[in-house]
């Protein structure tokens, strides 16, 4: 056999070993979940934000997700005034502030897990929540 056809063959078998070495290779597919615990704590983290803007006669987003001691920031972004305040949470633990005039912020530290939902008092039908893990 000519020595350039031996080099070939050993091309060629070696160049099978890598592409099979890394098919078999797993560690490039870190964000895919190995178990369903892993898949809703990737979840929870995509959905995790900390603020919120008051746009349209709604909160967006309506339902999000914090870690307790997260500040979250609500900006009125209409032309009407709206406010955030705790719907069924005992006084002192949830959201509650004034009229929010267009531009205007406010912010609420979640220090207690749970499910906190919160609702515009002049338009009740302005509902959200947060979720504190």
């Amino acid at each position: 056999m000519p020595k350039t056809m031996k080099y070939i063959k050993i091309v060629l078998i070696c160049s099978i070993f890598i592409l099979i070495a890394a098919g078999c290779d797993n560690s490039a597919n870190t964000n895919i979940p190995q178990n369903p615990s892993e898949s809703s704590e990737i979840f929870n983290k995509a959905n995790m934000v900390n603020s919120i803007q008051i746009k349209d006669f709604a909160f967006a987003p309506d339902v999000v997700s914090a870690k307790k001691g997260t500040t979250i920031i609500w900006t009125n972004l209409d032309s009407a005034k709206h406010n955030v305040v705790a719907e069924g949470t005992p006084a002192g633990n949830g959201p509650k502030s004034e009229l929010l005039a267009q531009g205007y912020t406010y912010s609420f530290t979640f220090n207690t897990a749970g499910t906190f939902e919160y609702l515009c008092e002049p338009h009740p039908y302005m509902k959200a929540k947060v979720v504190v893990l």
